[in-house]
């Protein structure tokens, strides 16, 4: 292998792995821009959701955020009953930092599914949102927010059979699958509380 030949190889090879240093950059680019612009479209929808829950004026972001489907599918009663419990159980939202996010475009309609870790004033949360867009706006399509302050606050039942705790609504224990006769077996948390052996 003449000289010529070896530098032209090292050339190449040279040239190769700067294509795919700046490739790698360009993809790392498109994902952090991603990111900032996920966080751009969803993240004033969320401020101004909980500033409405915070100050009381529940009403102005059920016509102006939220899609038409969200609304022909939860009334302004069942929206405000949702503000409400979410003001008292979790109290003002503090801080929220984006957990993850995923651009969609699906028969001809945008949106964007966003994740957020959330600290309220009463304890951690997730926040889990849909936006779509629709006529040149990003609405509310879905909007749920998970607390482990929830877990506190449901009311539950003992299963008689193994001692775990089930919704009061269960006809079936979730954990063994005993057959829940809430009259007559259930014990209730609080009685198995303050029962002693």
């Amino acid at each position: 292998m003449t000289t010529k030949t070896k530098l032209i190889i090292v050339g190449v090879i040279l040239f190769v792995s700067v294509l795919l240093v700046l490739g790698v950059i360009g993809i790392a680019a498109l994902f952090i821009g991603g990111y900032k612009q996920a966080d751009t479209i969803v993240s004033p929808k969320i401020d101004l959701m909980f500033e409405a829950i915070n100050d009381g004026v529940k009403d102005d972001t059920y016509n102006t955020l939220l899609s038409n489907e969200f609304r022909s599918n939860s009334t302004a009663e069942q929206y405000e009953a949702l503000q409400t419990t979410l003001s008292e159980k979790l109290g003002p939202l503090k801080s929220k930092n984006v957990k993850s996010f995923n651009f969609k475009f699906n028969n001809g309609i945008n949106s964007v599914d966003a994740v957020y870790n959330a600290t309220f004033e009463k304890g951690d949360g997730t926040i889990r949102i849909t936006l779509i867009k629709q006529n040149d706006d990003w609405k509310v399509y879905g909007f749920f927010v998970n607390s482990p302050v929830f877990e506190n606050i449901l009311p539950t039942e003992i299963c008689s059979a193994c001692g775990a705790a089930h919704n009061l609504e269960a006809k079936f224990c979730p954990s063994c699958g005993a057959k829940l006769n809430p009259e007559s077996e259930a014990i209730t948390s609080d009685q198995q509380e303050t029962s002693t052996p």
